[in-house]
């Protein structure tokens, strides 16, 4: 799945048949979202093909934050962030090839809702730093050197125990190979400081990590950390 801008994705469309998707691929969320939220919105009824040869487009684009990525198990989704001064609704476009002359495509809006802007009357004294809570909504972000694995991290990331918690709890976790990045994902890689594996632990709502460091030793560390920073419900 590439990034595209308008012009080429409408000179793609003017030059095939378009072919309007059958089935929602685009699973925007059905709430507004608030100006800075960081959300996911997967990406389905696609083969591997189509999304390998996709072109993802949005607008407006003035500080939108768009990332195509593909989870651990091959779900496609896009990160989404629109920026603290946003408009009120904002468009996925998503295009993919179907044949020599067609083409598929879908255009689903977020809608975005809430205040624009700082605080008109901020706290005089506000906490300078104020300690988090359990994060409704948290993404586990592993960067790793693939091929040097070991059995006991593969252990660590494959736990079906903390799998079936994060996924019954709302959370998600995202693998990336450091020589191989979704694109617009090469970011977390340079914050590692080449300390591999490294994991990031992000709040979904607002899209900034709320821990690092190198990937825990053993399983029960990794779910212990997990416990701390994720809510249950």
């Amino acid at each position: 799945m590439r990034n595209a801008f308008s012009s080429v994705l409408c000179l793609l469309l003017l030059c095939v048949g378009v072919v309007v998707a059958p089935a929602q691929i685009l699973e925007v969320p059905v709430d507004p979202v608030e100006p800075g939220e960081f959300v996911t919105i997967p990406v389905s009824g696609l083969t591997d093909t189509e999304i390998s040869r996709a072109v993802l487009d949005w607008e407006p684009h003035d500080g939108v934050q768009v990332i195509p990525v593909k989870t651990w198990g091959g779900q496609a989704m896009i990160f989404f962030k629109a920026p603290s001064q946003a408009a009120s609704k904002y468009a996925l476009i998503l295009a993919w090839p179907l044949s020599a002359t067609e083409v598929g495509y879908e255009k689903a809006y977020v809608v975005v809702e809430g205040e624009n802007g700082p605080d008109p009357q901020p706290d005089p004294e506000p906490d300078p730093d104020p300690e988090p809570g359990p994060l409704a909504k948290m993404s586990l972000i592993v960067v790793e050197e693939t091929r040097d694995r070991t059995p006991q991290q593969a252990q660590i990331l494959l736990d079906p125990t903390l799998r079936t918690w994060l996924k019954n709890n709302g959370h998600q976790i995202h693998l990336i190979d450091k020589d191989q990045p979704a694109e617009g994902l090469k970011d977390w890689i340079a914050l590692t400081d080449n300390v591999l594996p490294h994991l990031f632990i992000v709040d979904s709502g607002g899209g900034k990590p709320v821990w690092d460091g190198p990937l825990p030793t053993t399983q029960e560390a990794m779910r212990e950390l997990c416990k701390e920073w994720g809510a249950e419900k």
